[in-house]
């Protein structure tokens, strides 16, 4: 057996720099060179507190060496040569070209994920072995990670093998902070006592809290308040695993190391917003050319305390022309936003679009969430141009009926004709138009007062003894008949989207014009007063009917004109 007592570290080591040590003086990490084969190594110098005589008694160096030259793990730097000290035991690893975590100034969250499972799994290789072994000794200055972020595990002085213990696992309590409780209270480790450490070893890392500040971490409880110490981006899933390692009670964390990295690498570490919008696609259609369509779009947000960040853009078309980074026809308000529920619109000029043609587009909204982008797919069938249908049909129907019951009416009234008997007809009109109204839309109330309006007057002007009750009748059921018509003609029209005052006017020109042009020709003389009637109403009746034409000439010459700058689909 070789005669460690005589060894001397300078004779065949000499130190290049230090990696780290223990706050408390009771061992230092350095990156030393073998004088015999230049070989860099990890040399780690256990210090004793006592007499070292004391902590050497039936210590099997070799034994120890032996079984530490068994583990066969990427993570674990081969273990090279042991041997004591002039304070106390020394340890000697494989260099790999790797730094001390605390030397790295600025880790991303992903990385973080890279050092945890690669830790985890050199805990899984450790604890599957015959007789688990326990590192007892994890904190940031025992963990070394190289370029891709893999984890080497450095300092097992301190470390349960077997039936062994290393020279310095009586002294592990000295690191109070990141040993767990139970072992503080004398206990035998177990497989989840090093995820213990490991989680006080991320907590420091992810809130750069140095191993002498440690408590600064813990309550008075004993307990780690890290969802008021770890960032807000960090997902609530991450924090309540690391949690559930460095719990006070070693039956409220997990079983051991597997079981720890099975939960963990299927979650995020990233706490993002995420984005769900309604609707999730646009399919839209354009009844009149030049028409400007307008979406509305809600984006929510539904991740608890995270705060949406985004804007708008379009894919990129070859067809379209970005002006000062605005699209040529499509626009979003707002374009950029914040929150967590936002009511968008999206508005579509297709006025700089050609005429009956299918577009296609992808809507983009970028944001602070764990993906890139979010699609919103587009699609947009512009309208022909033609002109507006004015629905002649309903037209003719109520010029006709209104003819033919201002012709009937015309004959009837003649049989008495003076002012009173045209008076009381006009007052039947009146009524009847009221009536009309009431039937044709549904207002029960409306049409039952007209019936019994009329009802009331036929009894009055009876008694007055004017005769004129027919006329008063005549007035009543052609007008009745008339505005029921009209009233049809005025819901078909709604329901076509049609502009209801344009609708109106219509109909009213139209139920004027038939029933005077009706009355006019049951007289053998025409008169002048349905003859200026006839004209102030049949004028602007024929200019509204042909001006869809003149708009419809007057549209297709411009887009004649300028359809060759137009944007293809």
């Amino acid at each position: 057996m070789k005669n460690y007592q005589s060894s001397n570290l300078l004779e065949k080591y000499h130190i290049i720099k230090e990696l780290g040590s223990h706050e408390e003086g009771i061992y230092i990490n350095y990156l030393a060179q073998n004088n015999f084969n230049n070989q860099q190594v990890i040399l780690t110098d256990l210090i004793s507190p006592l007499p070292f005589s004391e902590t050497t008694k039936n210590i099997d160096y070799q034994q120890i060496l032996t079984l530490l030259q068994s583990l066969n793990h990427e993570g674990i730097p081969r273990h090279l040569d042991c041997f004591e000290s002039i304070n106390g035991f020394c340890l000697v690893q494989e260099y790999p070209q790797t730094q001390p975590v605390t030397l790295i100034n600025k880790l991303t969250w992903e990385e973080i994920k890279k050092i945890v499972i690669s830790t985890l799994d050199i805990f899984i290789y450790l604890q599957e072995q015959n007789f688990p072994i326990f590192h007892n000794q994890i904190c940031l200055n025992n963990l070394l990670i190289d370029s891709n972020f893999q984890v080497y595990l450095i300092n097992f002085g301190f470390a349960k093998l077997e039936n062994l213990n290393c020279p310095f696992y009586s002294q592990m309590n000295i690191n109070k902070g990141f040993i767990p409780p139970e072992q503080k209270r004398g206990k035998d480790p177990t497989k989840n006592s090093d995820l213990y450490s490991f989680g006080v070893t991320l907590a420091c890392l992810i809130t750069d809290t140095k191993n002498d500040q440690i408590n600064n971490l813990i309550g008075q409880d004993g307990t780690f308040n890290l969802l008021g110490l770890i960032s807000n981006q960090m997902s609530l899933t991450w924090i309540e695993w690391l949690e559930n390692i460095v719990a006070i009670n070693p039956q409220h964390r997990y079983l051991d190391a597997i079981t720890a990295l099975d939960v963990i690498k299927n979650i995020d570490i990233i706490r993002n917003p995420d984005v769900k919008f309604t609707p999730n696609l646009l399919d839209l259609k354009a009844h009149n050319y030049g028409e400007i369509i307008t979406q509305n779009i809600t984006i929510i947000n539904p991740i608890t305390d995270t705060n949406l960040l985004g804007k708008w853009e379009v894919l990129p078309s070859k067809y379209d022309i970005m002006l000062d980074h605005n699209h040529p026809w499509i626009t979003f308000k707002p374009k950029k936003f914040e929150g967590n529920q936002i009511e968008c619109q999206i508005i579509i000029n297709t006025n700089k679009l050609k005429a009956h043609k299918i577009y296609k587009r992808k809507l983009v909204i970028k944001a602070n969430s764990g993906e890139k982008n979010h699609i919103l797919p587009l699609r947009l069938e512009t309208a022909s141009i033609k002109s507006k249908n004015l629905l002649y049909g309903s037209l003719i129907l109520l010029f006709f009926t209104a003819l033919i019951c201002g012709w009937l009416s015309g004959i009837m009234v003649n049989f008495t004709p003076n002012i009173i008997n045209w008076l009381t007809f006009i007052l039947g009109l009146i009524v009847g138009s009221i009536g009309g109204y009431g039937a044709s839309f549904a207002k029960i109330d409306w049409f039952i007062k007209a019936v019994g309006a009329i009802s009331s007057l036929i009894i009055i002007v009876g008694f007055v003894g004017l005769s004129t009750d027919l006329d008063l009748i005549i007035g009543f059921i052609a007008s009745l008949i008339i505005t029921c018509i009209a009233g049809m003609m005025i819901k078909f029209y709604g329901e076509k989207n049609c502009s209801k005052i344009t609708t109106f006017i219509l109909a009213l020109l139209t139920a004027i014009f038939g029933i005077s042009l009706g009355i006019n020709f049951s007289f053998i003389n025409t008169n002048s007063f349905l003859l200026l009637l006839i004209i102030s109403t049949g004028f602007p009746l024929i200019l509204i009917l042909i001006n869809p034409y003149w708009q419809y000439q007057k549209q297709l010459n411009n887009y004649r004109r300028q359809e060759k700058s137009l944007i293809n689909s």
